[in-house]
């Protein structure tokens, strides 16, 4: 039987209308879901920022031992080279 739309003819109006009971539900079931994926967004990108922070942190130790590995290299006198 197929579904009336037109009211004055005695059918039923199944569509979402605002401020229904099923209107409201999709609204709240994407609103969790969207406040869902902004909590795990904001969750990654403090995690990034931690690994972030780490890697820079690495990063300015290796300058520092680079720079102490061009001075001691720098300090090193070779002996002549004898002829053969």
């Amino acid at each position: 039987m197929p579904i009336a739309t037109d009211l004055s003819a005695g059918g039923e109006d199944r569509g979402l209308r605002p401020g229904s009971i099923d209107h409201v539900m999709w609204i709240a079931a994407f609103s969790g879901l969207a406040l869902a994926g902004l909590v795990v967004l904001a969750i990654l990108a403090r995690g990034v920022r931690h690994k972030l922070t780490d890697v820079l942190d690495e990063v300015k130790h290796l300058d520092q031992r680079r720079t102490e590995l061009k001075e001691l290299t720098a300090s090193i006198q070779l002996p002549p080279r004898q002829p053969q």
